[in-house]
């Protein structure tokens, strides 16, 4: 009666299949474990001595952040333009602004 409704071929596919899901899933587990381990490696490297910013070229802190930055372009057919940087250091208040070229 059951060889009416299924054959070896079926069963057989069917077991293919899982086998296949079975190995995805396993794939996805070990993907998450990896995840979690990195996150928590990363959390530990996050302290005190990670540095957050550029070391200010004034007073020497770690508090020189960009603090604005926009693009302009020269020319539209030429496909150059400017990069703007501006830097400040919220320690001592020193501020710096950088040019770049870009070509694209």
């Amino acid at each position: 009666m059951l060889t009416e409704f299924f054959t070896w071929r079926s069963i057989k596919g069917a077991f293919g299949r899982a086998k296949i899901v079975w190995a995805y899933g396993r794939r996805i587990f070990d993907l998450e474990s990896r995840v979690e381990r990195l996150e928590k490696e990363m959390g530990e490297l996050k302290g005190e001595n990670a540095p957050r910013y550029r070391a200010c070229p004034q007073c020497g802190k770690r508090d020189y952040r960009p603090q604005a930055t926009y693009e302009q372009d020269l020319d539209p057919f030429s496909g150059q333009s400017i990069l703007h940087k501006h830097w400040l250091c919220y320690s001592c208040g020193h501020t710096k602004d950088e040019q770049t070229w870009i070509q694209k």
